[in-house]
């Protein structure tokens, strides 16, 4: 089903840039080994568990190679330009499935499975709330770097920066080590202190963090009021981490002075559905980058 979706491409969207990659940083203290079972407990999680609410049956991958779908998922962009096709990959992502239905062949990597590839694919696509929601589904702390990783990106991207902000000062200490989670606490730092909350002391890592992973716009938005960034080039803003691109938006730091408005077809979807969030938008931009959001299947005309 995956394989037939990902054949199904309106032209004109073949080049649409995709944001799924989040590299792991491991160390031994990711893992948390889990049986079989219990790891199959965790991938099956969904938001769909009926047909009725849209859900594709608990049933829909039985037969299905494990290894072989997580390489389809991963390798597969992120919009087809076509809403059907949109609508049934978002459904498919979402429906609870029973992963002990599938066929599992060799041992499968700590942190990559069926339920932090789904989390990340929604994130691609620029369903951020769909994401959170699917990673709050399960309520058992993340095993894996890589899962936590995913569910706090998310809840930035979406906007619930004090919703991550508490799952990083809850996960950092485990993961204090990792840049991504020095960053994160740093920004979470700035917002609470913004917000006139306590800011909480992060935890001390046991090496020193190498100057060149630490980010330039993060300390630009924490230590300068008037900072923006503008955007000239559309590599580079897609170049940026997703920490780096929920924060400029959050914070309303992005200057869209330079941008045209026909070069939103250049940028992922992941981006595109950030500047939709986005309340500095300028209202020249809105109707174009809605329009896009619907042509390639994200929107509904209604919607719009």
């Amino acid at each position: 089903a995956l394989g037939s979706l990902s054949s199904l491409q309106k032209p004109g969207t073949e080049k649409q840039p995709d944001s799924v990659h989040i590299e792991i940083e491991s160390t031994a203290a990711n893992d948390t080994t889990l049986s079989s079972s219990d790891l199959e407990r965790i991938e099956s999680y969904g938001l769909l568990t009926n047909i009725s609410d849209g859900g594709l049956g608990i049933d829909v991958w039985q037969g299905s190679e494990k290894k072989f779908l997580l390489n389809i998922l991963k390798a597969m962009p992120s919009t087809s330009g076509y809403r059907t096709t949109q609508d049934l990959l978002h459904r498919a992502l979402l429906t609870r499935n029973d992963v002990s239905l599938m066929k599992s062949k060799g041992s499968q990597e700590p942190g990559d499975d069926f339920l932090t590839a789904r989390i990340e694919k929604l994130t691609a696509m620029g369903y951020f709330s769909d994401a959170v929601k699917l990673y709050t589904a399960n309520p058992e702390k993340p095993y894996h770097e890589r899962l936590a990783r995913a569910g706090v990106v998310a809840m930035m991207l979406d906007g619930q920066t004090s919703l991550a902000c508490l799952e990083t000062n809850v996960l950092q200490e485990k993961f204090k080590d990792l840049p991504f989670w020095q960053q994160a606490a740093d920004i979470c730092g700035y917002f609470m202190g913004r917000m006139g909350q306590e800011r909480p002391q992060p935890a001390e890592a046991t090496t020193v963090p190498n100057a060149a992973l630490s980010s330039k716009v993060l300390q630009q938005i924490s230590e300068n009021s008037k900072y923006r960034y503008a955007i000239k080039e559309i590599s580079d803003f897609e170049a940026l981490s997703h920490l780096e691109k929920a924060a400029l938006v959050s914070e309303k730091r992005i200057d869209y002075s330079g941008l045209e408005k026909n070069k939103f077809l250049d940028f992922s979807p992941l981006s595109t559905a950030l500047f939709m969030r986005d309340e500095s938008l300028p209202e020249q931009h809105k109707i174009a980058l809605f329009t896009l959001r619907a042509d390639h299947g994200f929107s509904s005309t209604e919607s719009l």
